[in-house]
């Protein structure tokens, strides 16, 4: 079936997403952008990263390390925390450094404003793109704990709270950019 472009222009001009006038035409644009992100075009990748996860902390990882000696990872782990707190550092500069975007967040943000009028929106997604990164390199924590030989440190809690923090993380970015969304 192919639509004309005058029925096409209605449907832009009133396409209705979460209660708010949407133009498709931006709805387009930014799946095509953050589609162009590192991780965000196919839940394939991030889907395939997080099983890795579970099967390495879960089962590969203690099977490896049984018969040998924990590794001392101290001068790996600094730097690996140096760039998690730099990055998050990052992140929250990004939003205090924004024209607008903690008044946006505060008021806007559980009912968003039209995304044409919205200038903060690229900021917005820009940000959750670098929180969902910040989620999966949270992911090397428990890593770390499997190749230092802290099994116990590696509870259902911790893995559960890993996995789904970046699954979620991801759908946020992928699917309900710009809306409210409670991880």
């Amino acid at each position: 079936y192919c639509i004309s472009r005058e029925e096409m222009n209605v449907v832009m001009e009133n396409f209705t997403y979460n209660g708010t006038l949407r133009s498709v035409t931006q709805v387009l644009y930014e799946d095509a952008l953050v589609d162009s992100w590192v991780l965000t075009s196919s839940p394939a990748s991030i889907v395939s990263v997080v099983a890795a996860y579970l099967v390495f902390v879960l089962y590969a990882g203690p099977k490896i390390m049984e018969k040998k000696k924990a590794f001392d990872l101290k001068l790996a782990m600094m730097p690996y925390n140096l760039i998690q707190v730099v990055y998050n550092f990052y992140l929250v500069a990004m939003l205090f450094t924004t024209d607008g975007a903690l008044s946006y967040l505060m008021k806007h943000y559980c009912h968003p404003i039209d995304s044409r009028l919205n200038p903060l929106r690229l900021v917005l997604c820009t940000a959750m793109w670098h929180y969902t990164v910040l989620k999966f390199m949270d992911l090397v924590d428990t890593v770390f704990f499997v190749l230092r030989k802290k099994q116990d440190h590696v509870t259902f809690l911790h893995v559960y709270h890993h996995s789904a923090m970046a699954l979620f993380s991801w759908a946020t970015l992928k699917y309900l950019r710009g809306e409210q969304a409670v991880l």
